[in-house]
């Protein structure tokens, strides 16, 4: 845990595929809240990391896997959307490295 009232002390840094970010009033606009709120929450019921541990290690290993193919999948297509021949060129030199048997 970090500084009071903080999940983390090392900023975090979204997973994207656009090519600029965010503005950071649009950005400080919608987290302010967030943050208020969970800061809010945190110091009227307090939690330890037993809570916050998932109960089932099965399916919470499966969902994140779920949730990382689903992540993979978007940002291969908008590596194809930016620059689809470079994207391409790439894909078929993969295709072409693959041992396939006789």
């Amino acid at each position: 845990m970090g500084a009071k009232g903080q999940i983390s002390s090392v900023p975090r840094k979204p997973i994207t595929c656009r090519s600029r970010p965010i503005a950071d009033v649009a950005r400080a606009t919608f987290e302010a809240p967030c943050l208020v709120f969970a800061y809010a929450l945190t110091v009227l019921v307090p939690f330890n990391r037993r809570a916050l541990a998932p109960t089932d290690l099965e399916a919470w290993r499966e969902q994140w896997r779920t949730l990382r193919a689903r992540l993979q999948t978007r940002l291969l297509q908008c590596r194809l959307r930016r620059n689809p021949g470079k994207y391409l060129t790439e894909l078929e030199g993969r295709l072409l490295r693959l041992d396939l048997p006789p």
